[in-house]
């Protein structure tokens, strides 16, 4: 069964989110699964398409209308239907992983860059 799942509100971005969806879609035996940051109507979303077993995927929506990320703040769950390509969650996680290694590397970058000016004073 796939599913399309809109989640709004003033703070889904910056939260976990994405990593706390997927994390728990593993959990649900989800096997195939995909998250992104977006906006819908001026306010913050993520937008997740999962597939599984029927009973997987009811149990899982069920988790995510009901659990939220601590600092999250949502004002809708929308579950929609869903008829596209899904990517197995391995691959989600794996390119997900990825993404934030590169935020990193960025980030000790720009330390490393403000550290030389600083140095040059």
């Amino acid at each position: 069964m796939k599913t399309k799942i809109v989640i709004t509100g003033e703070k889904v971005h910056g939260v976990g989110y994405r990593f706390f969806l997927a994390d728990s879609a593993n959990a649900y035996g989800i096997y195939n699964f995909r998250a992104y940051n977006t906006t819908v109507n001026n306010l913050q979303a993520v937008v997740v398409v999962a597939e599984g077993e029927k009973e997987d995927v009811k149990s899982y929506l069920g988790f995510v209308k009901e659990n939220f990320p601590e600092h999250a703040g949502v004002k809708e769950v929308a579950v929609k239907e869903y008829t596209g390509h899904i990517p197995t969650i391995d691959s989600f996680l794996l390119t997900f992983m990825a993404g934030l290694l590169n935020k990193g590397v960025q980030a000790i970058l720009r330390i490393d860059e403000k550290q030389e000016k600083m140095l040059e004073k």
